[in-house]
């Protein structure tokens, strides 16, 4: 949902901008984007130092999120990552065409390690990816500053 908002308010701070280009005799609408983009650059550092932490903490809350999740999502996630429970064969799980909890020998692995990875890779995608845009902000900042002088 942060990602989202970023997302619209960097859409409409470039909307602004658009504007702010084509009137530039109108010092208000520069005022405007300034601070938008001001705005824009706080919040996105905000979501990506709290992307980043949810990458260090995955397990963490993965295990609280496979706890309290329900049965269709563990069923889910069991057979998209051929596992069978989450730290092992009986904790939390559903059985499934790999996953029997009665016999753990048969039973797949653990869904921990692969959820884990696959999470913590989406995550760090997801902050490089702020991190990276954070220079562009910088830059739209140096641009306002550069249109209000």
């Amino acid at each position: 949902i942060v990602v989202n908002i970023l997302g619209l308010i960097i859409c409409f701070t470039a909307v602004i901008g658009l504007i702010g280009a084509f009137c530039q005799e109108r010092q208000a609408i520069h005022i405007l984007y300034t601070t938008i983009v001001v705005i824009a650059l706080i919040y996105q550092i905000s979501v990506a130092v709290i992307v980043y932490d949810q990458a260090a903490h995955t397990t963490q809350w993965l295990s609280q999120t496979w706890s309290e999740a329900t049965q269709e999502y563990r069923t889910f996630a069991e057979n998209k990552f051929s596992c069978c429970g989450f730290s092992h064969a009986y904790d939390h799980p559903v059985p499934t065409a790999t996953c029997h909890p009665d016999d753990i020998v048969n039973s797949a692995q653990p869904c921990y390690h692969p959820l884990t990875r696959f999470m913590q890779h989406n995550l760090q995608i997801i902050y490089i990816v702020l991190f990276a845009a954070l220079s562009i902000e910088v830059l739209a900042l140096c641009n306002a500053v550069t249109l209000l002088c």
